[in-house]
């Protein structure tokens, strides 16, 4: 199996254009293309045993079972390997001779206020609340994909970004309801904090802490040739993170909690086909 081309892991990140996703979250469908290993393994198990079975254990049995094995592992030596630093040379090489894939979020660009619009500010648009988050990048990703909107909630991140956000917010940060969404490298102490520094004149603390802490996030699949094991926010597939994060905000509980709640639903229900997050931009 050869690695997937960077055409093939955006069609798979974006669902085929319908989400924005960052360069982590391109690089975990990159990391999980289709099929795998799986006939090699089969075929691993099943030959030696079919050999025991038919034959009498003998030496040339024997040998013959180690050549086999010593074929497989060769072959899957040069089956492809999904390691970060080729990822990173290849999407590097894509953007050299082509361009930055469009949906590609690389770096923050909501810096300056958008051109006014019957609609309004496309950032702050639905202020019901306001949804922290510990990485500026993660601001994009959520305001790109609407969530703003369909949340209800102005996304800001404890670095401030956006700036031009911050001022309407400080005026209602004081009754509106506050959510906090980190990866399990941000503490929730240091999400608190920064709510604090950024909105003094609010005195309660968060309404919920919806983010991955330490102990609770290895329900999040990584590659397992990752340079990182911690997991962040865009460790899940955009349709994923969306959905969760719909869930978790409604309940006022943490993302692991949606998905157990979600993962049970689904379970009695009885579904076992249709819907996977793989085919949504979810991969994981």
């Amino acid at each position: 199996m050869k690695a997937p081309s960077i055409p093939e892991a955006m069609a798979k990140a974006t669902s085929h254009g319908t989400w924005y996703v960052t360069r982590r979250q391109l690089y975990q469908a990159w990391a999980k293309p289709e099929g795998g290993l799986g006939w090699l393994t089969v075929f691993a198990v099943a030959a030696p045993a079919a050999l025991l079975y038919l034959l009498p254990p003998s030496l040339p049995v024997l040998v013959l079972i180690g050549v086999i094995v010593l074929g497989l592992a060769w072959r899957a030596g040069r089956l492809f390997v999904p390691d970060e630093d080729s990822f990173d040379a290849l999407l590097a090489d894509y953007r050299r001779r082509y361009s930055t894939p469009n949906r590609l979020l690389l770096q923050p660009g909501l810096h300056q206020p958008p051109p006014p619009s019957p609609e309004g500010d496309e950032h702050a648009h639905g202020t019901a609340g306001i949804l922290l988050v510990d990485d500026d990048l993660l601001v994009d990703l959520l305001v790109r994909n609407n969530q703003h909107a369909a949340l209800g909630l102005a996304i800001v991140s404890i670095s401030g970004y956006p700036a031009y956000v911050l001022p309407p917010l400080q005026a209602s940060a004081p009754t509106a309801k506050l959510y906090v969404l980190h990866g399990a490298g941000t503490p929730y102490p240091e999400m608190a904090a920064a709510a604090q520094r950024l909105f003094p004149g609010r005195a309660a603390p968060p309404n919920a802490d919806l983010g991955l802490g330490h102990r609770s996030a290895g329900w999040i699949t990584l590659p397992p040739l990752s340079r990182s094991n911690v997991r962040h926010v865009d460790s899940l597939g955009s349709a994923r993170l969306i959905a969760l994060l719909a869930r978790a905000i409604s309940l006022g509980v943490p993302l692991r909690s949606a998905h157990t709640l979600m993962a049970k639903e689904r379970a009695r229900s009885g579904r076992r086909s249709g819907f996977t997050w793989e085919d949504s931009g979810g991969f994981g």
